[in-house]
């Protein structure tokens, strides 16, 4: 398979954590992703994986670094193993964690640094604030210090010209420590506020230290981000860029007053130690897909949800010629977009022209093919936002609509509260109205409706998740609890879970075969007597992948892929076995599509863009 950028995006990287050059050799690189190591000769042209001496599928990396003066000596750590170690160049690994305490893999080590002179001597922090050394590649391993009101240790960098000079990055603050780590003095860069210290530099000849911000993950906590520069080594701090939240910062070894820094609005570089910047994004383009549809009437139409940083202004942009080049389609619909992302773009298979978008201001639909939108919300509750859309294959404009609404309650006393209200609804004529199910369901608003299917060759056979696996044989007039459903994940799937992350698919070939997913590390489910039990099928996935949406070949049912923070996956055989579509490093996707024209040509969506994958 080939992949490729489509128009909108500039790049073609999966979810790349480090990127580790190799001072003696200008084509050799090394990118550290969620499972392991990959490596190329020829400067990017292709790619190889570096194994473990385990299987490489099953870990995650966190942090990684290269011996400055040996540069085929690799660390890299993982939250399951601890800290792993390769002498050449990633070809063999073996385990370093002599001395370090048990509970270590599970406060896992996100930041390391090796010594510019010395590939042997080695600094990591844990998620526990602790800071640990090694003097012999990981044969043995000192506690230097426990930092205090430090959560998580971010990053470390170490002063080229002199390794006494330590700097740390954390959850909530900036540390120092000019004798090796024996004493450190902790700073709080920006009072009141709540940031997060991910990445931290050294610059050699002034001395000068600078610190990323970003806000922190406390939602409650507001944060202002932006770069630091410390001229005293910690003692005092300036921010000298922006107030967006910055993920990365870093100094030219040659020209130590060249400085970069990376945020979600691109790259920015100082040609005077931080005093002036300037953008350095040529060739970068930041525009983020969060939904995408390809039109089955119009071959080479295409329409994909856009947003740029944070900002949702962007709304839908529409190609007729494959991909090359786009145009708004927003009339109707950009007096929503300030505030609202968009998630999931339908076109409806049987009807020319008609095009739903699930929003986070309520569900908008198009008759004209994208060049007009009317918010469709006649008979849902006030502020319902939907989740999930279906259609009915027949020729009947039925859509069946999963989501929720935040609805305020007052009591008697005058006291307020807000709650969420969940809704499954039934639309008759193409959206126009709708009609609340609750009735058929027990306690159904306080069901969590997340993911709706319709049975493809029994249109009056529909599917609903909530906390269990619900079946409806009439339409939506009676409903049957039959199965457990796919657990609701956990944690945040940052930027695809900005609706919900979780899927009901129903093999078009075998209706009884049912497959679900939910967004969490490695939930994908298969049922073979349509829905009543279930079980996870994820052989080949690696450990914590997140599932963000499944998509079944609408050539051959028995194959499907899924869209994960890793990249496109493909099964041949329904799930039995997984793997990677292409070979090396692919973008993160939050959503698949078929090209309903080309068979085999598969569109991927996600935060570096949208993509094209095409069969050789």
């Amino acid at each position: 398979m080939r992949a490729g950028g489509l128009g909108l995006p500039q790049t073609n990287d999966r979810i790349i954590n480090y990127l580790l050059p190799d001072s003696t050799d200008a084509g050799h690189l090394y990118a550290v992703t969620g499972t392991g190591i990959w490596q190329t000769l020829d400067g990017g042209a292709s790619w190889m994986a570096t194994p473990l001496q385990d299987d490489n599928a099953t870990y995650q990396f966190l942090g990684a670094a290269i011996a400055p003066s040996a540069p085929r000596v690799l660390y890299g750590s993982d939250p399951n193993a601890g800290i792993w170690r390769s002498s050449d160049g990633g070809g063999t690994w073996a385990l370093a964690n002599g001395g370090l305490p048990f509970s270590v893999p599970y406060y896992p080590v996100r930041a390391l640094a090796v010594d510019p002179a010395d590939a042997n001597m080695v600094y990591v922090g844990t998620g526990q604030g602790q800071i640990f050394k090694t003097t012999d590649g990981g044969g043995n391993w000192v506690l230097l210090a426990t930092l205090p009101k430090t959560d998580i240790i971010l990053s470390l960098a170490l002063d080229p010209t002199d390794c006494r000079r330590l700097v740390a990055g954390g959850l909530y603050h900036v540390s120092t420590s000019a004798d090796g780590g024996a004493t450190w003095v902790q700073a709080d860069l920006d009072p009141g506020a709540s940031q997060a210290y991910p990445s931290v530099a050294v610059d050699a000849p002034s001395g000068a230290v600078f610190a990323a911000a970003r806000f922190s993950a406390d939602p409650l906590v507001i944060g202002t981000g932006g770069v630091y520069r410390s001229a005293d080594f910690g003692g005092t701090w300036t921010r000298v860029l922006g107030t967006a939240g910055f993920g990365a910062v870093a100094v030219d070894p040659a020209q130590p007053a060249r400085v970069y820094a990376g945020s979600g609005a691109g790259i920015a570089k100082s040609e005077d130690g931080g005093n002036t910047w300037a953008d350095a994004n040529r060739g970068v383009d930041q525009v983020a897909v969060t939904a995408f549809a390809a039109d089955p009437h119009l071959p080479g139409t295409l329409y994909a949800a856009v947003q740029a940083g944070e900002n949702y202004d962007l709304g839908i942009v529409r190609s007729h010629d494959g991909g090359a080049t786009w145009t708004p389609a927003n009339t109707g619909l950009a007096v929503y977009l300030s505030d609202i992302p968009i998630y999931q773009i339908v076109v409806d298979p049987v009807r020319a022209g008609a095009i739903y978008a699930l929003t986070g201001g309520g569900l908008f639909k198009s008759a004209d093919g994208g060049d007009n939108w009317r918010l469709r919300d006649r008979g849902l509750p006030h502020g319902f936002v939907p989740y999930d859309l279906a259609l009915s294959p027949g020729a009947a404009p039925v859509l069946y609509l999963a989501g929720a609404s935040l609805q305020i309650a007052c009591s008697g006393s005058g006291n307020c509260q807000t709650q969420d209200v969940f809704a499954l609804a039934r639309s008759a004529d193409g959206g126009a109205s709708w009609i609340l199910l609750a009735g058929a369901v027990p306690d159904a608003l306080n069901q969590f409706w997340t993911a709706v299917a319709v049975d493809p060759a029994y249109p009056g056979t529909v599917y609903a998740e909530s906390y269990g696996l619900w079946k409806s044989a009439d339409g939506g007039a009676s409903w049957l609890e039959i199965g457990p459903g796919a657990p609701i994940a956990e944690g945040g799937a940052g930027l695809f879970e900005l609706g919900s992350s979780r899927r009901l698919r129903i093999d078009p070939s075998f209706p009884n075969i049912l497959y679900e997913s939910s967004g969490g590390p490695r939930q994908i489910y298969k049922s073979l007597d349509g829905g009543v039990t279930h079980k996870r099928v994820i052989a080949g996935i690696p450990r914590w992948t997140r599932i963000h949406d499944l998509l079944l070949d609408p050539r051959v049912s028995s194959t499907l892929y899924a869209a994960t923070d890793l990249g496109a996956l493909v099964s041949t055989n329904r799930g039995k076995l997984w793997q990677p579509l292409t070979a090396g490093p692919q973008p993160a996707l939050g959503h698949l599509a078929a090209d309903p024209v080309a068979p085999g040509t598969l569109y991927g969506a996600g935060p570096r863009g949208l993509f094209v994958f095409t069969p050789p």
